[in-house]
Protein backbone atom coordinates (compact mmCIF):
# COMPACT_ATOMS: atom_id res chain seq x y z
CA UNK A 1 0.00 0.00 0.00
CA UNK A 2 1.18 3.47 -0.91
CA UNK A 3 0.12 6.18 1.58
CA UNK A 4 -0.66 8.46 -1.37
CA UNK A 5 -3.54 6.13 -2.34
CA UNK A 6 -5.60 7.64 0.48
CA UNK A 7 -5.05 11.22 -0.65
CA UNK A 8 -7.73 12.79 -2.85
CA UNK A 9 -5.22 15.07 -4.54
CA UNK A 10 -5.06 12.73 -7.53
CA UNK A 11 -8.02 12.16 -9.83
CA UNK A 12 -7.67 8.35 -9.71
CA UNK A 13 -7.89 8.47 -5.89
CA UNK A 14 -11.00 10.66 -5.88
CA UNK A 15 -12.71 8.26 -8.26
CA UNK A 16 -11.73 5.23 -6.15
CA UNK A 17 -12.46 6.84 -2.76
CA UNK A 18 -15.52 8.94 -3.55
CA UNK A 19 -17.15 8.15 -6.89
CA UNK A 20 -17.04 4.33 -6.82
CA UNK A 21 -18.51 3.98 -3.29
CA UNK A 22 -21.34 6.34 -4.25
CA UNK A 23 -22.13 4.31 -7.39
CA UNK A 24 -21.97 1.04 -5.44
CA UNK A 25 -24.69 2.36 -3.14
CA UNK A 26 -26.93 2.65 -6.18
CA UNK A 27 -25.77 -0.67 -7.68
CA UNK A 28 -24.10 -3.11 -5.24
CA UNK A 29 -23.04 -5.33 -8.16
CA UNK A 30 -21.28 -2.48 -9.95
CA UNK A 31 -17.75 -3.90 -9.60
CA UNK A 32 -18.83 -7.30 -10.89
CA UNK A 33 -20.69 -5.70 -13.81
CA UNK A 34 -17.72 -3.54 -14.77
CA UNK A 35 -15.41 -6.54 -14.68
CA UNK A 36 -17.78 -8.47 -16.97
CA UNK A 37 -18.02 -5.50 -19.32
CA UNK A 38 -14.24 -5.25 -19.49
CA UNK A 39 -13.98 -8.93 -20.47
CA UNK A 40 -16.58 -8.37 -23.20
CA UNK A 41 -14.78 -5.29 -24.50
CA UNK A 42 -11.47 -7.15 -24.57
CA UNK A 43 -13.01 -9.98 -26.61
CA UNK A 44 -14.56 -7.58 -29.11
CA UNK A 45 -11.35 -5.59 -29.40
CA UNK A 46 -9.43 -8.79 -30.10
CA UNK A 47 -11.86 -9.62 -32.91
CA UNK A 48 -11.66 -6.10 -34.39
CA UNK A 49 -7.87 -6.19 -34.32
CA UNK A 50 -7.90 -9.55 -36.11
CA UNK A 51 -10.19 -8.15 -38.82
CA UNK A 52 -8.04 -5.04 -39.10
CA UNK A 53 -4.86 -7.10 -39.59
CA UNK A 54 -6.62 -9.18 -42.25
CA UNK A 55 -7.84 -6.09 -44.12
CA UNK A 56 -4.47 -4.42 -43.68
CA UNK A 57 -2.66 -7.29 -45.41
CA UNK A 58 -5.08 -7.09 -48.36
CA UNK A 59 -5.08 -3.38 -49.09
CA UNK A 60 -1.90 -1.78 -47.69
CA UNK A 61 1.46 -1.87 -49.48
CA UNK A 62 4.10 -1.32 -46.79
CA UNK A 63 7.59 0.05 -47.29
CA UNK A 64 10.16 0.81 -44.62
CA UNK A 65 9.45 4.54 -44.99
CA UNK A 66 5.86 4.71 -46.23
CA UNK A 67 2.54 2.90 -46.76
CA UNK A 68 0.21 3.19 -49.77
CA UNK A 69 -3.38 2.09 -50.30
CA UNK A 70 -6.47 2.79 -52.42
CA UNK A 71 -8.61 5.62 -51.05
CA UNK A 72 -11.74 4.05 -52.56
CA UNK A 73 -11.10 0.71 -50.85
CA UNK A 74 -10.29 2.46 -47.57
CA UNK A 75 -13.52 4.47 -47.58
CA UNK A 76 -15.58 1.33 -48.26
CA UNK A 77 -14.64 -0.37 -44.98
CA UNK A 78 -16.26 0.53 -41.60
CA UNK A 79 -14.77 3.43 -39.66
CA UNK A 80 -13.65 1.24 -36.71
CA UNK A 81 -11.51 -0.78 -39.14
CA UNK A 82 -10.23 2.41 -40.79
CA UNK A 83 -9.10 3.71 -37.41
CA UNK A 84 -7.27 0.50 -36.55
CA UNK A 85 -5.60 0.22 -39.98
CA UNK A 86 -4.41 3.82 -39.68
CA UNK A 87 -2.89 3.03 -36.28
CA UNK A 88 -1.33 -0.18 -37.60
CA UNK A 89 0.41 1.81 -40.33
CA UNK A 90 1.80 4.26 -37.78
CA UNK A 91 2.93 1.37 -35.58
CA UNK A 92 4.85 -0.17 -38.50
CA UNK A 93 6.47 3.14 -39.43
CA UNK A 94 7.28 4.12 -35.84
CA UNK A 95 8.15 0.82 -34.16
CA UNK A 96 10.29 2.43 -31.47
CA UNK A 97 8.57 5.78 -31.21
CA UNK A 98 5.41 7.02 -29.49
CA UNK A 99 3.06 9.39 -31.28
CA UNK A 100 2.07 12.31 -29.07
CA UNK A 101 -1.65 12.21 -29.97
CA UNK A 102 -4.30 10.42 -32.02
CA UNK A 103 -4.36 11.90 -35.55
CA UNK A 104 -7.07 9.67 -37.02
CA UNK A 105 -9.83 12.32 -37.08
CA UNK A 106 -7.49 14.78 -38.81
CA UNK A 107 -6.50 12.09 -41.30
CA UNK A 108 -10.14 11.09 -41.91
CA UNK A 109 -11.20 14.67 -42.61
CA UNK A 110 -8.30 15.18 -45.02
CA UNK A 111 -8.76 11.93 -46.97
CA UNK A 112 -12.48 12.63 -47.50
CA UNK A 113 -11.91 16.15 -48.81
CA UNK A 114 -12.80 16.91 -52.43
CA UNK A 115 -9.24 17.81 -53.45
CA UNK A 116 -7.90 14.86 -55.47
CA UNK A 117 -4.23 15.76 -55.20
CA UNK A 118 -2.88 17.24 -52.02
CA UNK A 119 -0.24 16.91 -49.36
CA UNK A 120 -0.62 17.50 -45.65
CA UNK A 121 2.10 17.27 -43.04
CA UNK A 122 0.51 16.56 -39.66
CA UNK A 123 3.77 17.03 -37.79
CA UNK A 124 7.47 16.41 -38.37
CA UNK A 125 6.87 12.65 -38.19
CA UNK A 126 3.91 12.15 -40.55
CA UNK A 127 3.27 13.39 -44.10
CA UNK A 128 0.05 12.50 -45.93
CA UNK A 129 0.05 12.47 -49.74
CA UNK A 130 -3.07 12.04 -51.87
CA UNK A 131 -2.69 11.44 -55.63
CA UNK A 132 -5.99 10.61 -57.31
CA UNK A 133 -7.10 7.29 -55.74
CA UNK A 134 -3.81 6.57 -53.99
CA UNK A 135 -2.98 7.63 -50.46
CA UNK A 136 0.55 7.49 -49.11
CA UNK A 137 1.45 7.88 -45.45
CA UNK A 138 5.08 8.89 -45.36
CA UNK A 139 7.49 8.73 -42.46
CA UNK A 140 8.97 12.19 -41.96
CA UNK A 141 8.84 15.05 -44.44
CA UNK A 142 8.26 14.83 -48.19
CA UNK A 143 10.47 17.79 -48.92
CA UNK A 144 12.71 16.99 -51.91
CA UNK A 145 16.14 18.55 -52.12
CA UNK A 146 17.08 19.56 -55.63
CA UNK A 147 20.00 17.73 -57.23
CA UNK A 148 21.98 17.98 -60.45
CA UNK A 149 24.26 15.15 -61.58
CA UNK A 150 26.12 14.11 -64.73
CA UNK A 151 26.18 10.54 -66.04
CA UNK A 152 28.07 8.91 -68.93
CA UNK A 153 27.65 5.66 -70.84
CA UNK A 154 28.51 2.68 -68.64
CA UNK A 155 27.86 4.55 -65.40
CA UNK A 156 25.19 4.11 -62.72
CA UNK A 157 23.92 7.00 -60.63
CA UNK A 158 22.26 6.56 -57.22
CA UNK A 159 19.35 8.94 -56.64
CA UNK A 160 18.38 10.44 -53.24
CA UNK A 161 15.18 8.37 -53.08
CA UNK A 162 17.08 5.08 -53.33
CA UNK A 163 16.47 4.46 -57.05
CA UNK A 164 19.28 4.25 -59.59
CA UNK A 165 19.78 5.35 -63.19
CA UNK A 166 22.11 3.53 -65.59
CA UNK A 167 23.22 4.43 -69.14
CA UNK A 168 24.28 1.67 -71.53
CA UNK A 169 24.89 1.34 -75.27
CA UNK A 170 23.17 -1.67 -76.92
CA UNK A 171 23.31 -3.15 -80.40
CA UNK A 172 19.99 -5.03 -80.28
CA UNK A 173 16.75 -3.39 -79.17
CA UNK A 174 14.77 -5.62 -76.81
CA UNK A 175 11.51 -5.25 -74.94
CA UNK A 176 12.85 -4.14 -71.57
CA UNK A 177 9.69 -2.79 -69.92
CA UNK A 178 8.52 0.61 -68.68
CA UNK A 179 11.69 1.34 -66.70
CA UNK A 180 13.89 1.65 -69.80
CA UNK A 181 14.11 4.46 -72.35
CA UNK A 182 15.61 3.58 -75.76
CA UNK A 183 16.77 6.15 -78.28
CA UNK A 184 19.19 6.62 -81.15
CA UNK A 185 22.51 7.78 -79.70
CA UNK A 186 22.81 10.33 -82.50
CA UNK A 187 19.80 12.15 -81.05
CA UNK A 188 21.41 12.87 -77.68
CA UNK A 189 24.49 14.63 -76.42
CA UNK A 190 26.72 13.07 -73.79
CA UNK A 191 27.18 13.29 -70.91
CA UNK A 192 23.53 13.19 -69.79
CA UNK A 193 22.18 15.40 -67.03
CA UNK A 194 19.98 13.96 -64.25
CA UNK A 195 18.19 16.54 -62.12
CA UNK A 196 14.99 17.29 -60.25
CA UNK A 197 12.12 18.78 -62.24
CA UNK A 198 11.95 22.55 -62.32
CA UNK A 199 8.85 24.68 -62.51
CA UNK A 200 7.93 25.29 -66.15
CA UNK A 201 10.02 22.45 -67.63
CA UNK A 202 8.82 21.67 -71.18
CA UNK A 203 9.62 19.05 -73.82
CA UNK A 204 8.73 18.64 -77.48
CA UNK A 205 7.05 15.22 -77.90
CA UNK A 206 7.42 13.45 -81.21
CA UNK A 207 4.66 14.45 -83.62
CA UNK A 208 3.88 17.75 -81.88
CA UNK A 209 4.70 21.12 -83.39
CA UNK A 210 4.94 22.88 -80.07
CA UNK A 211 6.19 22.07 -76.59
CA UNK A 212 4.34 20.72 -73.59
CA UNK A 213 4.93 21.05 -69.85
CA UNK A 214 6.43 17.96 -68.23
CA UNK A 215 3.94 18.39 -65.37
CA UNK A 216 1.01 18.18 -67.83
CA UNK A 217 2.44 15.01 -69.42
CA UNK A 218 2.53 13.31 -66.01
CA UNK A 219 -1.05 14.42 -65.32
CA UNK A 220 -2.27 13.11 -68.70
CA UNK A 221 -0.55 9.78 -68.11
CA UNK A 222 -2.14 9.49 -64.68
CA UNK A 223 -5.61 10.09 -66.11
CA UNK A 224 -5.22 7.61 -68.97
Amino acid sequence: MDPSNEQDTYTRNRIRNQVIPLLEKENPSLTHSLAGLQVQLNEEEELMQSLAHEQFSKMVDMNINYATFSITEFNEIPVPLQRRIFHLILNYLYTHEMMDKDYFNTFKEWIQSDQKNSQYQINKQITLIKAYDECRILKGSNAVESFHNIINVGETLQLPNGWSVSVAEVDVVQDTGNDTFLCDKHHISLPLMVRTRKHGDRIKPKGMKGRKKVKDIFIDQKNS
